[in-house]
């Protein structure tokens, strides 16, 4: 199964053996995106299998060969497919880099298939969207790294509640970008909270 698909399965559809289509000559099965054979106890993987989706609608297609099967059933009922490649005039791919490396230079690829972006810059990217189309027109999604070690972040232990908000914001900093504040970053910290200070005083 691919993202692209919504899970359809009532009661136990979703384990009912190949053997039940026994005594059919061809079972062509739908909804699932990725063409697959899905014979086996008995049946020939050939008698069942699922056509797939002519287009790829979700990064986990990125791999897939879209195709339409032939089934060729004879006299006798015996049987030949062939899966013939369907060309695609845009693909479906993913890029990463940041963003003025993606949009500066040539294009990674043709720059008309659809590309589902992941962005590698640390800090916030304005107008994203807007910047890639202007070099690839069908970019359909952006994502930008999570710069968080795997597992979850450490919760404050008993030190670390005794700690000064400017020295916690320090330590989730240095946690999730792992590099601690610079001097202007922490300058603009501290201006940030004062002035929340002020406000939150004023009522």
């Amino acid at each position: 199964i691919s993202d692209s698909e919504r899970t359809l399965s009532v009661g136990g559809a979703a384990t009912i053996a190949p053997s039940v289509f026994e005594g059919f000559d061809y079972v062509a099965l739908g909804h699932l995106h990725r063409p697959q054979s899905v014979g086996g106890g008995g049946i020939d993987r050939e008698r069942v299998q699922y056509a797939g989706s002519l287009l790829k609608y979700s990064k986990s297609e990125i791999d897939h060969d879209k195709s339409v099967t032939a089934i060729e059933i004879d006299a006798a009922g015996d049987i030949t497919t062939e899966r013939i490649a369907l060309p695609l005039a845009r693909d479906f791919r993913a890029i990463e880099g940041a963003l003025d490396q993606l949009i500066s230079g040539e294009p990674q690829g043709n720059a008309d298939d659809y590309v589902y972006v992941t962005l590698s810059d640390k800090g916030p990217v304005y107008d994203a969207m807007a910047r890639l189309r202007a070099v690839y027109p069908n970019a359909i999604h952006i994502e930008q790294k999570q710069f968080v070690p795997e597992g979850a972040m450490n919760l404050p232990d008993e030190q670390g509640r005794s700690k000064s908000v400017i020295e916690l914001f320090e330590s989730f900093f240095d946690e999730v970008q792992g590099e601690a504040l610079s001097d202007d970053e922490r300058a603009m910290l501290v201006e940030v909270l004062e002035a929340a200070r002020i406000e939150e005083a004023n009522g």
